[in-house]
């Protein structure tokens, strides 16, 4: 079966997963008209599995916002020797407390902690900068049928003005244990059942949907991707912008075909955009410069990524 044949089922399923990720399949069924012959909500769970297969789409996650009392932290590093690559990819990925890592370079390192007093010597690495991290945006595609290039071409064709990202750390943050438990089982899987979730839990379902549906998810931002293609056929640009049209910028990532990620620092922000060509998103970047819409950016390619929140 090849993509393209059902890329606007894909495209509809995502669009109300992200409205709701947990929608079962007969209201998704209700939603889409879909009935008849062959059209089941069983077919709909099959798509459902197949989309994240094929990986146009990947599992709805949760990313928790940025508080007072807890936030992620950026830590820009650099490997001064030259040996021993490998060996500290394994030493940062078994490390709980970083919970991504990207490899930017064979010298430089990005990694994202919630522990802000962590030290980046233990890998063999420098720091070279430190930022608080505040709430991030992922954004949702217009669109399914966006070609990628052109879609990155007309970018600089958007209306812009200035105004910055939200940089709010917010306050009352109030999780208890069982909060923090339920976020760990479900934060990287929302749509696993109550019950489920419960017995790991030593609770009740009642108890689980209760704490999910008013202290968790009110306490995260809702993270659902896109890739018409699949993950695996497009290239990731890791960039660090310097723009004081932010705001306005960020609004106008949804219309490229994939989803892009938006993690604001203390100064600039960085994004990862999902690309076909590197010489198109370079000429975008350039026009955007020479508007004065971006005042600045650095771009890796990043070489190994390491997720484990």
């Amino acid at each position: 079966m090849k993509i393209s044949n059902n890329l606007q089922t894909y495209y509809s399923l995502f669009s109300l997963i992200s409205e709701d990720f947990r929608i079962m399949p007969k209201r998704i069924a209700k939603r889409l008209k879909y009935s008849g012959t062959g059209k089941s909500p069983s077919t709909l769970l099959y798509h459902i599995s197949r989309m994240y297969e094929l990986g146009i789409s990947k599992e709805p996650r949760l990313f928790l916002k940025s508080f007072s009392e807890i936030y992620p932290s950026a830590f820009f590093c650099r490997k001064e020797s030259l040996r021993g690559l490998y060996s500290t990819l394994c030493v940062i990925d078994s490390d709980p407390s970083v919970s991504y890592a990207v490899c930017l370079s064979s010298k430089d390192f990005f990694l994202m902690s919630r522990n802000k007093d962590l030290k980046v010597e233990r890998y063999g690495l420098t720091l070279l900068e430190k930022s608080v991290i505040y709430t991030p945006v992922f954004t949702i595609p217009k669109s399914c049928k966006l070609d990628t290039n052109a879609a990155f071409q007309a970018i600089p064709n958007n209306s812009f003005r200035k105004g910055f990202l939200n940089r709010e750390l917010l306050k009352g943050f109030d999780w208890a244990e069982l909060d923090w438990n339920i976020y760990s089982i479900m934060g990287s899987n929302v749509r696993a059942k109550y019950s489920h979730v419960a017995k790991k839990c030593d609770t009740t379902p009642t108890t689980t949907k209760k704490h999910f549906l008013e202290k968790v998810v009110p306490r995260c931002v809702q993270v659902h991707y896109f890739f018409p293609k699949g993950f695996s056929n497009y290239s990731q640009a890791f960039l660090r912008v310097f723009s004081g049209y932010e705001k306005s910028l960020i609004e106008s990532l949804p219309n490229l075909p994939c989803t892009s990620y938006v993690y604001p620092l203390e100064e600039g922000f960085i994004l990862v955009l999902f690309h076909e060509s590197t010489e198109v998103l370079l000429e975008s970047f350039e026009k955007l410069e020479e508007m004065a819409i971006i005042d600045g950016y650095l771009l890796f390619n990043p070489i190994a990524h390491s997720v484990s929140d």
